[in-house]
């Protein structure tokens, strides 16, 4: 690699300054107190960066440098510091609420299709399924059974 040119060393600068910005500070806001009590937000910090530059194929320097960098930061909760005690109250995040109704609601609606579609089959199905009597033209008288007589005990 050769020499460090102007655009590596602006990149590194920059990547210096995000490393040294991410601390315990930037995590947790700055505490609020009010009559006794006090709130310190706490929030999940990410990031990430990458540099290039590019070179030719005799290894010299050619055209070609670029940088980047990213970071998110969400909410995660609050402690709370009041008389001395300390409580946790994490945050709600709304967006995965919403995500997991809308699973959950999707889920139920295809297992109740599918249920349906199964009901809607064996109805189908029962007439098939019975016997079919054959039905002629003449039908022939019924003659009545004869009547057993029950027998009785004598004692």
């Amino acid at each position: 690699m050769g020499k460090p040119d102007k655009t590596q060393s602006d990149v590194l600068e920059v990547l210096r300054g995000v490393v040294d910005s991410v601390k315990a500070g930037t995590v947790f806001g700055t505490p609020v107190s009010y009559k006794g009590l006090t709130v310190l937000p706490v929030a999940r910090i990410a990031g990430g960066g990458g540099g290039g530059r590019g070179e030719d194929a005799n290894g010299r320097g050619a055209e070609g440098s670029g940088g980047g960098i990213g970071l998110s930061a969400r909410p995660v909760g609050v402690y709370v510091i009041k008389d001395d005690e300390v409580t946790w109250s994490p945050a709600v995040d709304v967006t995965k609420v919403v995500l997991g109704g809308q699973i959950v609601g999707i889920v139920a609606l295809l297992t109740l299709r599918t249920l349906f579609k199964i009901l809607r089959d064996r109805r189908q199905r029962a007439p098939e399924q019975e016997p079919r009597k054959q039905e002629s033209r003449e039908q022939e008288p019924l003659e009545p059974e004869p009547a057993v007589p029950e027998p009785t005990m004598t004692v």
